[in-house]
C-alpha cells in the first residue's frame, strides 16, 4: 500500500478517520527517510555554528575549546549518518539484495512468478477513467489490485469495477 492510499481505507474517496495497519510500513519508510535528512541538516547547522563560535571566541582558550568540541561532535554525527547509508549499500551489494537500498518494509517483498503467473486482477489508477483487468506482472502499476486475483480474464472482467 502506498502512502496516498492510507488516507482512504477502501471506501473510495471518503476518509474514515482510522488508518489501517497496512499504513505502518509507508509511515516508517517516510519517517526513516526524513530522519536521515533531518540528521544531515542538523549536522551541517552545527558545523556552521561551531565556525561561528570559533570566530566569536576572540582567542579565549575556553571558547575555542567549546567551538572545537561542537565541530568534532557535529562531524562525528555527520559521519555516522553517512556511514549508515554506506554500510547498507555495501551489505546490499555483497549479498545481492538490492532492495535494502530503498527504505521500507515492502521493498524486499516479492511474490514468485509461479504464485500469480497467469492470473488476472482488476487495477485502477486515478486518471484512467475506468478500471481494467491485467495479467500479473512483477511491475504492475499500481501494485495493489482492486479485489481478488482471478484464474481467467473473464472472471476478472465480471467483477472489475472502478472504486466508488
Amino acid at each position: 500500500m502506498n502512502w496516498d492510499a492510507c488516507y482512504k481505507t477502501g471506501l473510495g474517496d471518503t476518509f474514515s478517520g482510522v488508518a489501517p495497519l497496512s499504513c505502518l510500513p509507508p509511515l516508517v519508510a517516510n519517517l526513516t527517510y526524513w530522519a536521515f535528512v533531518f540528521a544531515g541538516v542538523i549536522a551541517v547547522f552545527f558545523i556552521i555554528y561551531a565556525g561561528f563560535l570559533y570566530v566569536r571566541s576572540g582567542g579565549d582558550a575556553k571558547q575555542v575549546q567549546a567551538a572545537r568540541a561542537t565541530l568534532t561532535y557535529a562531524i562525528i554525527g555527520l559521519i555516522i549518518v553517512l556511514s549508515s547509508v554506506f554500510i547498507l549499500n555495501v551489505i546490499s551489494r555483497v549479498t545481492g539484495i538490492g532492495c535494502l537500498r530503498s527504505f521500507g518494509f515492502t521493498s524486499c517483498q516479492t511474490e514468485s512468478d509461479t504464485t500469480r503467473k497467469g492470473q488476472f486482477a482488476c487495477f485502477y489508477k486515478p486518471g484512467w477513467g475506468q478500471a481494467s483487468c491485467y495479467e500479473y506482472s512483477e511491475n504492475n502499476d499500481p501494485k495493489e489490485p482492486i479485489g481478488a486475483w482471478y484464474t481467467n480474464y473473464t472472471g476478472c472482467q465480471k467483477n472489475c469495477r472502478k472504486p466508488e
